[in-house]
C-alpha cells in the first residue's frame, strides 16, 4: 500500500480525482489534501506521503514554492495540469511525472504504473535486510493491483511491449508489468530462463518443442509460439 497526499483546494480533486483513484487503484491510499501555502509543508511532513499530487491550476495555492521546501528526496512528486505552460519549471523543480488534466483517462494507468515500481525499487534497494527474491523462487512486481508475489516456476514466458512487459502464467492469467524485458531477465537469471528474441524470454521447463519453420520458433506447453531471433 503507497499513501498520497493532494495539495488543492479544487472540486476537481475532490469530486473527480481523489474518487477516480480510490475507485480504480486500491494499492493508492489517501492520506488528505493540502489547501494553505502556510501549513503546506508542516502537513506534508507530518502525514509523510509516498506520492505528493499537485494541482498547478489551483490559483489560491503556489505549488512550485512548495516544491521549492520539500527536503524528502524520496517523496515522489506528479503535477496536474490543463496545460503545458508549466512542463519546463515542473523539469527544473525535478517533478517525476506531468499530466495534462484532460489525458487521464487514458496515460494514468502508466503513471501509476510507473510510480509504484519506482517506489518499489526504492523500497528493495533501502531495506538491505531483504533477502535475495531469486534465492526464494520468487519475485515481486509492481501492477496495478499492488505490489505482488509470484512464483517464478509459474512463469511460462515474459513478452515484451516498449517500456512493458506481460507474464504470461500457468494458470492463464496475464500480468502487466512497468519494466523492462532487461529487468526482468536480471530478476530470473539464476532460473530457467532464455532469451529467445529481443522480446521474449522463455521459462525452458515449459518448451515443448523447437520448430525450424517461419525462421524458427518455440512451441510452449501453454500452446504458444514465441519467436527466435535469426
Amino acid at each position: 500500500m503507497y499513501n498520497y497526499v493532494i495539495v488543492s483546494n479544487t472540486i476537481y480533486a475532490s469530486n473527480y480525482f481523489i474518487p477516480l483513484l480510490e475507485s480504480n487503484y486500491k494499492v493508492l491510499q489517501c492520506l488528505g489534501t493540502v489547501a494553505d501555502n502556510d501549513a503546506a509543508i508542516q502537513k506534508i511532513n507530518e502525514l509523510n506521503p509516498d506520492i505528493l499530487f499537485l494541482d498547478s491550476d489551483d490559483t489560491s495555492l503556489d505549488v512550485f514554492a512548495i516544491l521549492d521546501q520539500l527536503n524528502n528526496s524520496s517523496l515522489k512528486t506528479v503535477l496536474l495540469s490543463d496545460t503545458e505552460q508549466y512542463a519546463y519549471t515542473a523539469f527544473l523543480h525535478g517533478v517525476t511525472e506531468y499530466i495534462l488534466k484532460d489525458q487521464i483517462p487514458i496515460v494514468l494507468d502508466k503513471i501509476v504504473l510507473r510510480l509504484m515500481n519506482k517506489l518499489s525499487t526504492q523500497t528493495d534497494s533501502n531495506n538491505k535486510s531483504t533477502p535475495k527474491l531469486n534465492d526464494s523462487k520468487r519475485i515481486s512486481i509492481s501492477t496495478t493491483e499492488g505490489l505482488i508475489f509470484i512464483d517464478i516456476d509459474n512463469i511460462i514466458r515474459v513478452e515484451a511491449d516498449r517500456s512493458y512487459c506481460y507474464l504470461r502464467l500457468a494458470n492463464g492469467i496475464k500480468k502487466t508489468v512497468c519494466k523492462s524485458l532487461k529487468d526482468i531477465e536480471q530478476l530470473l537469471s539464476h532460473s530457467h530462463f532464455y532469451r529467445t528474441h529481443n522480446s521474449h524470454l522463455v521459462n525452458l521447463s515449459y518448451v515443448k518443442m523447437i520448430g525450424y519453420q517461419d525462421g524458427g520458433y518455440v512451441l510452449m506447453k501453454d500452446g504458444s509460439h514465441v519467436p527466435i531471433a535469426r
